[in-house]
């Protein structure tokens, strides 16, 4: 199913008729493939689908939450519903695996690392024991600890000037653990499926340097969409409130008001700050939410609910922003920018088009 179909791309999606971020469970999701066969009557063991809303009702077992705990990622959920508690008897409760931007304390990235080692033993453990006990006709494990390794473990000499390595045993080989753990448990996977069953392993995206600097481009784009500089102090540009809360408020305090905050609190206190300081009235283009890439969507009058944006002229407001865009240079005058897309132009077909970036 494309993009289109569904308009999911990220946690954190912009709702027009609001003019707001919401969480994307919000939003309506397509059937994923062990709710489709299901209903064929075929039953599937689910092991943390990573970034997918949990069916409400399915044939099997369903868990989410297991190898680690992620608000955002991975909630806790099961079918049957008092799986997970059986189970966590069985097996013990799953670790921590929640993420804070910044800098993080050394004792922070010790207790992540133990967490993510652990993690896919804990899903190898559990899909042993289920098969052991029931049949299922699919199987889908997600070891995500990899991943979340990578954020955190993939260059840690960026790290090296705030913690002294030696102090914590284990962090300077961190990710080399956690990717030995997730062979690991992929061979005791593989070794414990039933003679004859099709095996597909995927790695949907690899980890490497985040050379990203898209908490720029608000402020990049207010720039091109100056016509006059105003008078007076410079407004903060939109979209920006949440970096300037990151970079003010330390991790370690951050962290801790996250922890303390119900998993439906947190996540709607965090897109109600996304784009909180925007004024609408003047605002003709914004920086949609996003991890990496630089999503830039009109204000767009019979779109959004406040937009101002003519339809009419859209098309040569877009010019204007890819054109102004390209212009910003890197301090050794190569581009900042490689390239720039319509969205339009990619082949994003479907009902969902409306909800993507412009």
């Amino acid at each position: 199913m494309g993009l289109g179909e569904h308009g999911l791309y990220y946690p954190w999606l912009w709702s027009a008729v609001e003019q707001r971020v919401r969480f994307f469970d919000d939003f309506p999701a397509p059937e994923a493939v062990w709710e489709r066969i299901g209903r064929a009557g075929l039953r599937s063991l689910i092991i943390d689908p990573y970034e997918i809303r949990s069916p409400q009702e399915m044939r099997g077992v369903f868990l989410a939450g297991w190898q680690f705990r992620n608000r955002v990622v991975l909630r806790t959920r099961s079918i049957p519903g008092a799986m997970q508690r059986r189970l966590e008897r069985e097996f013990g409760r799953p670790p921590a695996g929640e993420e804070v931007y910044g800098r993080p304390a050394g004792p922070e990235l010790v207790r992540l690392r133990e967490s993510l080692v652990a993690a896919s033993r804990r899903g190898a453990d559990v899909v042993e024991a289920l098969l052991r006990r029931e049949s299922f006709d699919l199987l889908w494990i997600s070891l995500s600890a990899a991943h979340l390794g990578g954020h955190r473990f993939f260059d840690i000499s960026q790290l090296s000037e705030k913690i002294e390595l030696a102090r914590y045993n284990g962090l300077a080989t961190a990710l080399k653990d956690i990717y030995r753990s997730v062979d690991q448990a992929l061979s005791r996977l593989i070794a414990a499926l039933p003679a004859g069953t099709d095996v597909i392993v995927v790695s949907p995206s690899g980890m490497g340097p985040n050379t990203s600097r898209s908490h720029l481009l608000p402020g990049m784009l207010e720039a091109v969409l100056s016509d006059v500089p105003a008078p007076g102090p410079r407004r903060a540009p939109t979209g920006s409130s949440l970096w300037r809360i990151r970079s003010i408020v330390p991790t370690s305090l951050r962290a801790w008001i996250a922890h303390a905050l119900p998993d439906l609190w947190a996540l709607e206190l965090t897109a109600r700050l996304e784009l909180r300081d925007v004024n609408w009235a003047s605002t003709r283009g914004f920086m949609m939410p996003n991890d990496d890439a630089g999503y830039i969507r009109l204000n767009l009058r019979g779109r959004e609910r406040d937009g101002i944006v003519e339809p009419v002229d859209a098309d040569t407001l877009l010019d204007r922003i890819a054109t102004g865009l390209q212009t910003f240079r890197d301090i050794d005058g190569r581009p900042v920018i490689q390239k720039i897309f319509r969205t339009r132009d990619v082949g994003f077909d479907g009902p969902y088009t409306t909800q993507l970036p412009d």
